[in-house]
């Protein structure tokens, strides 16, 4: 037999743990031929028999009869049951074992413990301040272009925490105002007008905890990482497309590289605004054809047409090719003849009215044509866009007398007339103003363009007779001068038709 209490191993006869003294076996209740009548019957060491109740202070020994009897019936008890130790413990009269109610006890004090924590817990952070716990956050505007606010509570702070953290009376009522000035929200670039239900957008609070702090009795935390909102809620409109030709009027003006686009609102001014992109901004005034730019509807007030007009653009911006703009002229080819024969009529105009101041030891007998030069930009940024200079030859009949000694001859005056920035039109047709020249009087300074010839006879003791012209001698002397001047204007000679 096996003690419950401590496990021990036992005559099937004991009736107490030799081990640990509890009773292995209690008489059976129901066998009234045993039970009924039957104590523990000692027997001393004289040999007299008395009853066990009456020897507490001797070691007992059990009538045999009846511990067959109690034996037979613990044994059966014993197969018919697996064996559980049980807890129990030992107090009362008599060393007898009964159960503790362990469990119960050890419930009560996991509850208790659990009480005093959250206890310790709510004293230790009821003045705590938690932020993320008073974000506030709105969508606003139509869907696909909305805007997402976020920001903090502090009403809401102040109306809980303004009293219980108060530190001088005189900062009273000021908590919210603090958290206001020591508090900030960084949100991702795409929260403004542009949104979408469905887009992302992310947040983040940055607060200077110690300030605050040091003028409240509280503590101030908050997450300091991303946080991630879904975009709903946003109101639906009917689209239209904001670019068509009824609407907005694009086009572009000027001479290229010179270029510059024109945006005319034809039904919504001062409703629906257009601009150019950044980079068609700082591109516009220097547009050639062929180039791109970009219009974009101005989105800061567009809530507001949505909301007046129930529709929204399509798409809110569209990129045009630049085309039309009038074209400066690159080589002497682009030119026609025709504009080319009425510049030419312009250079001879122009020596026929220089020499009429001439007198009777000159007259001019000839005008020849002698072609043409052009001159273009070396760099990206010119002055002049470029440089056509119409080139003649004079000849000239200079004749004087005086005595014995006689002058006569004829000389010629290489001269040209110049024109800058000719343009042509996209049909090609010349538009630049024919009669608007610059000559050779009137073109860089007179000390270098000055031609004279000497007769060598003298008018009196000091002067002889000489024909001063503006021009030069020669055609070769001419270009070099002129190639000269306009590299220091950066220009580089392209094309000519000179005639050597």
């Amino acid at each position: 037999m096996f003690c419950r209490k401590c496990g021990t191993k036992n005559e099937d006869s004991d009736i107490f743990c030799a081990e640990c003294g509890a009773r292995l076996m209690p008489l059976p209740n129901n066998n009234a031929s045993i039970n009924e009548g039957v104590s523990p019957v000692v027997v001393d060491s004289n040999n007299n028999v008395s009853n066990g109740d009456q020897l507490h202070n001797m070691e007992p020994r059990v009538n045999p009869a009846v511990a067959g009897a109690s034996a037979r019936i613990q044994a059966a008890q014993v197969q018919s049951q697996p064996y559980e130790p049980q807890p129990t413990a030992t107090y009362g009269n008599g060393g007898t074992s009964k159960k503790f109610p362990i469990i119960p006890i050890v419930i009560c004090a996991l509850l208790a413990l659990c009480a005093i924590g959250a206890g310790v817990f709510w004293f230790t952070n009821r003045n705590t301040i938690n932020l993320d716990k008073y974000v506030v956050t709105e969508t606003i505007g139509y869907n696909g272009y909305g805007s997402f606010n976020v920001k903090i509570d502090s009403d809401a702070i102040e109306k809980k925490y303004g009293k219980r953290v108060v530190r001088d009376k005189y900062i009273s009522g000021w908590l919210a105002e603090v958290i206001k000035a020591h508090t900030s929200i960084s949100k991702s670039e795409n929260c403004y007008g542009s949104l979408s239900n469905g887009d992302d957008v992310t947040y983040m609070i940055k607060a200077d905890t110690d300030v605050i702090s040091e003028y409240f009795n509280c503590k101030v935390k908050y997450s300091d990482e991303d946080v991630e909102v879904k975009i709903k809620g946003l109101e639906e409109a009917e689209e239209f497309d904001a670019f068509s030709e009824d609407i907005l009027d694009v086009r572009f003006e000027g001479v290229s590289p010179n270029g510059s686009v024109m945006i005319n609102n034809l039904q919504y001014q001062g409703e629906l605004n257009f601009e150019l992109s950044s980079e068609s901004y700082e591109d516009d005034g220097d547009l050639s054809n062929g180039d791109s730019v970009t219009v974009c509807v101005d989105t800061s007030n567009i809530n507001d047409f949505i909301k007046a007009h129930g529709m929204k653009p399509s798409v809110t911006e569209r990129t045009y090719t630049v085309e039309g703009l009038d074209e400066y002229v690159k080589q002497l080819k682009d030119i026609s003849d025709s504009d080319i024969e009425e510049m030419r009529e312009q250079c001879k105009n122009w020596w026929m009215d220089y020499f009429q101041d001439s007198d009777e030891t000159e007259s001019l007998k000839k005008l020849e044509q002698m072609g043409e030069m052009m001159f273009l930009p070396s760099n990206d940024y010119p002055d002049v866009n470029n440089r056509l200079l119409i080139i003649y030859k004079a000849t000239i009949r200079n004749k004087y007398k005086s005595g014995k000694r006689n002058y006569n001859k004829e000389n010629c005056v290489y001269y040209y007339i110049t024109y800058s920035n000719v343009a042509r039109d996209s049909d090609g047709k010349l538009i630049s103003d024919i009669e608007d020249y610059q000559a050779i009087d009137s073109w860089y300074n007179y000390d270098n363009y000055n031609v004279e010839f000497d007769s060598g006879i003298k008018v009196n003791y000091w002067d002889k007779k000489i024909w001063s012209y503006y021009g030069y001698k020669d055609i070769e002397e001419l270009k070099e001068y002129v190639t000269e001047k306009c590299e220091s204007e950066n220009l580089q000679l392209v094309d000519d038709t000179l005639v050597e």
